[in-house]
């Protein structure tokens, strides 16, 4: 910090505050808007096909992720099949899993999904 350059002294600082965000930047692949209701349920450890079916709004997505707003409370890990499935130009995404979930209000969650396509 210079003191008397106040302007030069903040544009050093944002200049730091960037690098540092750049590198914590966690995604491979660059996100676009995709705002969509979905329906899935998530996959229930007795061996059977889902009972349960919740909604979610996504807000955008990438080559091999899906962000969306859910009410339904998820854990990372979790797996989750699409009914119906998603299709997203010539791909279609059947099931994804739970990479992770943040708590934006009460019942309300932000959750990263991985999602597995098919081509075709």
């Amino acid at each position: 910090r210079v003191e008397g350059r106040d302007l030069d002294n903040w544009l050093e600082a944002e200049k730091i505050v960037m690098t540092r965000y750049k590198k914590q930047e966690k995604r491979e692949h660059k996100r676009r808007p995709f705002v969509k209701v979905i329906r899935y349920s998530p996959y229930q450890h007795s061996g059977k096909l889902p009972d349960i079916v919740c909604e979610g709004i996504t807000f955008d997505i990438s080559e091999n992720g899906l962000a969306m707003e859910t009410d339904c409370p998820l854990k990372k890990r979790d797996i989750l099949f699409f009914d119906p499935e998603i299709k997203i130009n010539n791909y279609t995404a059947k099931v994804a899993t739970v990479k992770w979930v943040r708590e934006i209000e009460t019942d309300k969650y932000k959750v990263g999904l991985k999602i597995y396509i098919e081509v075709g």
